[in-house]
């Protein structure tokens, strides 16, 4: 706690908003960068009192961790968007094998409405029997 007197309020300011708009868990966030959660939450009270009062130009430049904090979370973004670029992929291949799939059926769908209406022509042209009839036998 012995670190944070040299925090100025547009650090916090930054460290906030990186907070608010990160999908980090709270916990990381104050891991990262090396503060409590209830100061976390203090800095969170004092950004929302403050945000609308003019801010003066700061020379304070964002921290080593904040940084490593920020490349990660593009990493991850990266990642994301990789993993949504394969699943898209995977969505054109499935849908095509289903177009596929569904063209089969319809033919196997015709072939037996084929078989099926070959049959009954059989039975009233030979006067035959050929289908099975279901049921028990006593």
């Amino acid at each position: 706690m012995g670190q944070v007197g040299y925090r100025d309020g547009n650090w916090k300011r930054q460290v906030v908003e990186y907070w608010l708009w990160c999908d980090e868990p709270t916990i990381e966030v104050c891991k990262i960068l090396k503060i409590s959660r209830p100061l976390l939450n203090q800095w969170h009270r004092w950004y929302f009192k403050t945000r609308n009062l003019p801010q003066k130009s700061s020379t304070h430049h964002l921290s080593p961790s904040l940084i490593a904090w920020q490349k990660k979370q593009l990493m991850k973004n990266k990642k994301l968007e990789q993993q949504l670029a394969l699943d898209a992929q995977n969505v054109e291949l499935l849908q095509k094998q289903i177009a596929r799939l569904e063209s089969a059926l319809k033919d196997e769908q015709l072939r037996t409405e084929g078989y099926s209406t070959m049959i009954d022509i059989a039975e009233k042209e030979f006067k035959i029997e050929i289908r099975k009839k279901f049921g028990a036998k006593r």
